[in-house]
Parts: C-alpha cells; structure tokens; sequence
C-alpha cells in the first residue's frame, strides 16, 4: 500500500487521541493521516470520514470492510448505492456474513432500495440497489 503511496496517495484516518508516535510512521511511510471524532464505542465517525473523503472531490467509494463496517454505513445512512452479489459456491455457518448485526430498528427511517440494474459476473449474479434520489 506504502509503496505507491506518493502516486496514488494513501489516507488513513483514526482517532483524534491516537498514537501520534505511530502517526509520524504512517507520514514518514507516505500516507496522509486524518483524524475524526468517535462515537459513544470508541469508534471512528464515519459520517466525518465520508465528509473528509468527499471534499477530495471523490463521489464514489467501493467499500469492502467486513461486516460490521457495512452495517454501520446503512445504519447511519450513508449508503447511496450497493452491488448485491449471488454466488453458486455455498458457504457454511463460519462464513462471514456480508450485513453485520442489523436488526430493522437499526436502519434509518428510509425508503428502501430500488434495484435499478443486474446481470452476471462470469457464475456470479448481482443487483443493484440505489437509494432514491430525493431523500439525498
């Protein structure tokens, strides 16, 4: 990630009361280091991540965190569009699910998604889901 740093440059974000020991490192390694409040778990506020990520002028962003980082994202609302993926291989009980620990009441008072496009990659299927325009 380090190595085309300077090219296409590489910005890790973390708490305002991190290590800054180790923030220097990330400098020195060629990252640029942002720091954003948390919320009430310690965690970093992702709305203040997107609003640094979208003044860089980037307005779309492929995010494949993990669980629980895509359940954050619908449950605060910050989640325009998802490529749904369907897959034939099958996967027992110790896979990782793709929607962490989201129970309805969780998800933002929203309409839901509308699928506005599918189709095939190689096995695999997807949809997409877009949420509507004008609750932007």
């Amino acid at each position: 990630m380090f190595e085309t740093a300077p090219e296409v440059g590489v910005t890790i974000f973390c708490r305002e009361d991190c290590d800054p020991t180790a923030a220097v490192a990330l400098r020195e390694a060629g990252a640029e280091v942002q720091s954003v409040s948390q919320d009430e778990a310690g965690r970093l506020s992702l709305a203040e991540v997107m609003a640094a990520i979208a003044e860089t002028g980037c307005g779309s962003l492929l995010v494949e965190g993990g669980g629980k980082l895509g359940a954050s994202l619908l449950r605060e609302g910050l989640v325009d569009r998802i490529l749904w993926t369907r897959s034939t291989h099958l996967i027992g009980s110790d896979g990782i699910p793709a929607i962490g620990m989201l129970a309805k009441g969780d998800l933002p008072d929203l309409p839901p998604f509308q699928a506005i496009g599918e189709g095939r990659f190689g096995g695999d299927e997807f949809i997409l889901l877009e949420r509507p325009a004008d609750i932007g």
